[in-house]
C-alpha cells in the first residue's frame, strides 16, 4: 500500500520492516544498552573509566597482550575486553598513549 506523505502513522509495511530490524539486530541493541548501562552509572562517565584502563595498561606485563595490525599499518594491543568481540586497545606513538576501541579484532593477531 502507498503510503500518503502527510500521514505521519507508519503502514503495515514500515512496522513489519522495523519488527524484523529489531529481531535481527536486537543482541546488537542490548549490548548497546548495557555498555551505556556501565557508563552511566555513579562514579562510572568516562574519566574514570579511562583512568582504569590506563592502570590496568600499566600494570600488564611488556608483551603479554594480543597485538593486531590496523588497515593503516599502526600495532595496537588490546587491553581490556568490554564485551562480545570489542576491546579497548592502545598504543605508544610519538611518547604518548592512544587508546581506540576496537570491534572484533582481525584475524592476524600475534
Amino acid at each position: 500500500m502507498k503510503k500518503n506523505l502527510t500521514d505521519p502513522r507508519p503502514t503495515v509495511e514500515d512496522e513489519d520492516a522495523y519488527a524484523d530490524v529489531r529481531q535481527r539486530f536486537a543482541e546488537h541493541l542490548q549490548q548497546f544498552a548495557r555498555g551505556m548501562a556501565v557508563l552511566e552509572r555513579p562514579g562510572r562517565g568516562p574519566a574514570p573509566v579511562a583512568q582504569a584502563i590506563i592502570a590496568a595498561t600499566a600494570r600488564t606485563a611488556p608483551g603479554t597482550n594480543p597485538r593486531f595490525q590496523a588497515a593503516d599499518g599502526t600495532v595496537w594491543k588490546r587491553a581490556i575486553p568490554l564485551m562480545d568481540n570489542i576491546a579497548v586497545c592502545y598504543r605508544v606513538a610519538e611518547g604518548e598513549m592512544q587508546f581506540a576501541v576496537v570491534e572484533r579484532l582481525p584475524s592476524n593477531e600475534t
